[in-house]
C-alpha cells in the first residue's frame, strides 16, 4: 500500500512539474479582461486577474509625465 501511494505521489508531482515547465501546452492569449473602466479612488494602476495591463500602465505613465510637465511650467 505504501508503494502505491508513493508512486501515485510521484506521478502527481511529475504532472505538475511538466505543467509548470510548459511541456503540456501553453495558455492562449486572452484579452477579454482588457477594459478602460475608470480608476477607483486612490488607485492608479488597475490590477487584472493575472497582473497589470501594460496599456493601462503606459497610459498612467503618460498622464503623469504630462502632469509633471504642467507643474514644471507653472513653477517657472
Amino acid at each position: 500500500m505504501f508503494w502505491l501511494i508513493f508512486v501515485v505521489g510521484l506521478v502527481v508531482i511529475g504532472v505538475f512539474a511538466l505543467a509548470a515547465t510548459g511541456a503540456l501546452g501553453e495558455l492562449k492569449s486572452d484579452d477579454s479582461l482588457e477594459t478602460n473602466a475608470p480608476f477607483e479612488e486612490g488607485q492608479r494602476i488597475p490590477l487584472t486577474l493575472f497582473g497589470y495591463q501594460k496599456t493601462r500602465v503606459d497610459q498612467v505613465i503618460s498622464n503623469l509625465e504630462a502632469e509633471i510637465a504642467v507643474l514644471k511650467s507653472k513653477k517657472n
